[in-house]
């Protein structure tokens, strides 16, 4: 199963943030988004291998890892190129570009956590879906993409096996891809999949794609 979060359904999100932004995010949107783009059709994402996807499909191996995961991206985006999102506006051939590639072969140390005394790729048993998806946000780098999507080999309760914070139909509002604003500390373009269900079994490819693309 794969979801997506609204911000302003967390119980951290502060609307009193959003209101005090909203015109100088409008004013700076279509700037924004066209720099941390290639193009007018080509977002920059950087993906993101935690250590349990680097020793799991990645197999220990750094060039293992990030073929896994570009061979990931290439299918994605070809699926992205041939959605018509709007007919009426000949709106299609929108895609992603991999600006950015970072792979962790090894737990983050304390010394590089962050003010939470926490880590995305900290050494954990146990993530909660959404407890991840905040902390992966905190990276301030993120504001630097359209997207940042983590990779991880993580069982998660209910079937989960992917989440993302997805934009709300209200213009100006938080979350989603080219999100520039920040909601307790948190950058919110971000989303994750798993390569691994809740019954511990490795996904096909076809079904990481897809857990991907809905991310």
């Amino acid at each position: 199963m794969c979801s997506g979060v609204h911000a302003e359904d967390d119980p951290d999100y502060d609307p009193g943030l959003e209101e005090q932004e909203r015109e100088r995010e409008l004013a700076q949107e279509h700037k924004a988004r066209y720099r941390r783009a290639v193009g007018e059709n080509t977002c920059h994402i950087i993906a993101v291998a935690d250590t349990s996807f680097f020793n799991g499909p990645g197999g220990g191996f750094p060039h293992r890892t990030a073929n896994s995961i570009i061979q990931n991206m290439q299918s994605v985006n070809n699926i992205y190129r041939n959605v018509v999102w709007n007919s009426d506006l000949h709106l299609t051939g929108l895609g992603f570009q991999i600006k950015e590639l970072r792979i962790h072969d090894s737990h983050t140390s304390e010394e590089d956590f962050e003010s939470n005394n926490l880590h995305y790729n900290m050494e954990r048993e146990h993530w909660e879906d959404i407890e991840l998806l905040k902390q992966f946000g905190r990276d301030e780098s993120f504001d630097k993409f359209c997207l940042a999507h983590l990779f991880t080999h993580r069982s998660f309760d209910g079937g989960v096996l992917g989440l993302a914070y997805i934009a709300s139909a209200r213009r100006g509002t938080l979350g989603g891809i080219c999100s520039t604003r920040r909601s307790g500390g948190r950058t919110l373009n971000t989303g994750f999949s798993s390569s691994r269900n809740t019954k511990g079994n490795n996904l096909l490819t076809q079904e990481a794609v897809l857990v991907t693309t809905h991310g």
